[in-house]
């Protein structure tokens, strides 16, 4: 690894958003099979969860609006996972919601389902390097292991 070094660096802004209107820390996911990159905020002035796709076009960005979810200040998108296999997106909540989002459909006519719900709330989620097993951390102060059904492996107090 002593071999890598930094070649160049681009700042560029990605959504055209000020900076003062989208709060929280951005969440990003990759999808290698288009090269394209999902980003979820939250805007304060719409009131709203909101996921960007941001692709490259003729060495220029495109940056469409991909779904928005209705929320507040106190419910925003702790996680964010682009799953290969189905070409889906996986958001989880704070209010402890899980939706799945359909990548294959038309994008003015977005396809996502409830896929669960964790009462306590979720506070962060992370995908094994397979997407087979997600594990969340709960409001409860738990770690839940599912399957990528969402079937629950493994419940463990922290």
């Amino acid at each position: 690894m002593k071999s890598l070094f930094l070649q160049t660096i681009n700042n560029s802004r990605l959504i055209p958003y000020s900076e003062d209107e989208l709060k929280f820390s951005s969440i990003i996911s990759v999808n290698t099979d288009d090269d394209s990159l999902y980003v979820a905020c939250y805007s304060e002035s719409r009131n709203e969860n909101v996921i960007f796709k941001i692709t490259l076009e003729n060495n220029s960005q495109l940056v469409e609006e991909l779904m928005t979810f209705p929320s507040s200040n106190t419910n925003v998108i702790v996680g964010l996972q682009v799953l290969s296999e189905n070409q889906t997106i996986c958001v989880a909540f704070s209010n402890g919601d899980i939706y799945t989002i359909n990548l294959n459909s038309q994008i003015e006519n977005i396809e996502n389902e409830c896929v669960g719900s964790i009462d306590s709330g979720i506070l962060c989620m992370s995908w094994s390097p397979d997407q087979e097993i997600v594990v969340f951390v709960t409001g409860e102060k738990k770690i839940i292991e599912m399957n990528k059904f969402f079937d629950v492996l493994n419940e463990i107090p922290i």
